[in-house]
């Protein structure tokens, strides 16, 4: 899991503009300049096209090596592919961690459809689940006291599951989930590798800031009360970071 970590990182070269320097990113033996903006754009498109084959994969910018000339960072690197499939769990979800989040659009139980582009200028948090996962179950009251705490704040709370509304509508009927549930997202799901539930946190822009698991743990024999408190203080958490990025 370490070497695969390893590779991923290796694989998806961090393009961060410094405040201190200006940044220009080559792609090959290409003379020309691109800023990291453009080549964000260029990535996005690969990995539109990307989009389309039944196998999915991750696209980056692969740094090879990177050289000062005044006060300028010149990055050198080409855009590569790699097949998701091979990349660990972990991995997945660090080449996910400060990119923008991947474009969705999922009709909700309602039937209205719901665009990641739509939800830029606010704050949003993802929930993925599914109607026989018992941590999932266990944390919906945690969750839904969450969303009562941010109620008139420009925070968005989403579900998504990979069944189908007609699986998900008679679960609802049983069990209190006040979020806005995207059903059928299995292909967005796997996006962020295997393992239920996960909390997603997305900033104003867009971008991924936080990816978590569930609030509620796998019982190791302790009482009512420390399980409960553990689970209060995971919660807290998760509202914390709401409300940081609330702030940004």
């Amino acid at each position: 899991m370490k070497l695969n970590l390893f590779l991923l990182l290796l694989f998806l070269g961090t393009i961060r503009l410094d405040a201190q320097v200006d940044t220009i990113c080559r792609l090959g033996q290409l003379e020309k300049n691109y800023t990291p903006v453009e080549i964000e754009s260029l990535i996005k498109k690969r990995q539109e096209r990307m989009n389309t084959s039944a196998i999915n994969y991750i696209v980056g910018f692969k740094v090879s090596h990177e050289e000062f000339k005044n006060d300028t960072l010149f990055r050198f690197g080409m855009i590569n592919v790699m097949n998701q499939e091979i990349v660990s769990e972990e991995g997945k979800i660090n080449g996910r961690l400060n990119k923008k989040v991947p474009e969705f659009e999922f009709e909700d139980l309602a039937g209205a459809m719901v665009k990641s582009a739509d939800l830029e200028g606010k704050v949003v948090l993802i929930n993925f689940w599914f109607t026989r996962c018992a941590p999932c179950i266990a944390e919906m009251p945690y969750l839904n006291q969450i969303q009562k705490d941010f109620v008139g704040k420009e925070v968005v709370f989403l579900s998504m599951a990979p069944e189908k509304k007609e699986e998900v509508f008679p679960f609802l009927n049983k069990h209190e989930f006040l979020f806005r549930h995207l059903p059928d997202a299995d292909v967005f799901l796997k996006k962020f590798g295997v393992g239920f539930p996960k909390n997603i946190l997305l900033d104003r822009t867009g971008q991924i800031k936080y990816i978590g698991h569930g609030l509620v743990g796998e019982p190791n024999g302790e009482s009512e009360e420390v399980a409960e408190s553990f689970h209060q203080k995971a919660s807290n958490a998760l509202k914390e970071q709401i409300q940081k990025l609330l702030q940004e």
